[in-house]
């Protein structure tokens, strides 16, 4: 019985719901691909002055291969594919390392906010 080790992380902003339904459609044609830019929070930094604040995590070559709506408004989906990203905490001068991942994520399109599922590899 094999159990999936999984990190989760909100969704702080995305694309609009054309952008996403172009993605899937066209994630795995070799002619063209549309590129998904999401701003998700790898950790939460306390500031004196402006509050809470979010350092964004490093994520590339998003494809969704599954897309369903989460319910009847039409802007809430649920989302499966597979990324490249970087899930550590490393400092400015350090190389990017990025790894690929499956993906599961709810995102609504109407206020661009949502959570996202990496599963790991074990």
């Amino acid at each position: 019985m094999s159990t999936e080790i999984t990190k989760n992380f909100d969704i702080k902003s995305g694309p609009n719901r054309d952008a996403l339904i172009d993605a899937f459609k066209y994630a795995y044609d070799e002619g063209s691909h549309i590129a998904l830019d999401f701003g998700i929070a790898l950790i939460y930094l306390t500031d004196s002055r402006s509050g809470l604040a979010w350092v964004p995590m490093k994520i590339k070559n998003i494809r969704l291969s599954s897309i369903e709506h989460d319910c009847c408004l039409g802007h809430s989906f649920n989302l499966e594919g597979t990324c490249e990203a970087d899930l550590c905490i490393r400092r400015h001068d350090e190389e990017v390392l990025y790894k690929v991942y499956r993906f599961k994520a709810f995102y609504d399109t109407k206020s661009r906010i949502g959570f996202i599922e990496f599963v790991m590899q074990p």
